[in-house]
């Protein structure tokens, strides 16, 4: 942009070049303004539901948590002598 700018001065000073034409300027502008009014929308749809599957996720991981808090099943340990031992993992399950 600074090139062509820099390109039109110069040729209006030198008196060779003809004045840009400003034909259909509006149309343009009144397209980049919608095109941009889109983008946004679509970022703020994007955003949204990004933000609602993050909410989701912390529903679902808040409620597996307090459902594991409630449940009365307490969780065997392995002890650690018998995860020393030659012993294939498999035996360490029953």
């Amino acid at each position: 942009m600074a090139e062509n700018l820099d390109a039109l001065i110069d040729g209006l000073r030198a008196g060779t070049s003809a004045l840009p034409r400003l034909d259909g300027m509006e149309a343009g502008v009144w397209h980049e303004i919608e095109r941009r009014r889109n983008l946004r929308r679509r970022m703020s749809g994007r955003i949204q539901s990004h933000c609602a599957i993050a909410v989701m996720a912390l529903l679902i991981g808040a409620t597996m948590g307090f459902v594991h808090i409630a449940s009365p099943v307490k969780a065997r340990h392995a002890s650690f002598a018998m995860m020393l031992t030659e012993l294939p993992p498999s035996t360490l399950i029953e």
